[in-house]
């Protein structure tokens, strides 16, 4: 029974291959199924030999897998941070320290304050112009 439905499925995908395909439109840009104005039918079929196939697969594989290993190289790559582009990765840079400015530890003369406690304006001295 299972192999009765299994020849029967393989029949199924052998005349599914054999449709005609048309081709269609002014320039004969369109494809299609069924019969159109001023189509003609195509040659859909597969005519490469069986070692021709072959050969077509194995070098399918052969780009597959030098894609895949030019992909994984090229992942590497990016993941690598470029050593002289530090400063313009685009993160903030980190904070500088904070400094804090003190008073000089240099004694300025101290004035005396009247004793009354009231201001008193002191008109400054002109110094002498040297050359």
């Amino acid at each position: 029974m299972r192999l009765l439905l299994l020849l029967a499925a393989a029949l199924v995908c052998v005349t599914a291959q054999a449709q005609t395909v048309y081709r269609c439109g002014p320039d004969g840009r369109e494809y299609s199924q069924t019969p159109c104005l001023q189509g003609r039918a195509v040659n859909v079929s597969d005519e490469r030999s069986a070692e021709q196939r072959a050969v077509a697969d194995a070098r399918v594989r052969e780009d597959r897998a030098r894609g895949d290993a030019l992909e994984r190289e090229r992942r590497d790559r990016e993941s690598i941070p470029p050593a002289m582009a530090g400063k313009i990765d685009g993160r903030p840079a980190p904070a500088e320290p904070v400094t804090v400015v003190t008073k000089s530890s240099k004694k300025k003369a101290k004035t005396k304050k009247p004793a009354n406690g009231d201001f008193v304006a002191i008109a400054p001295v002109k110094k002498a112009k040297t050359r």
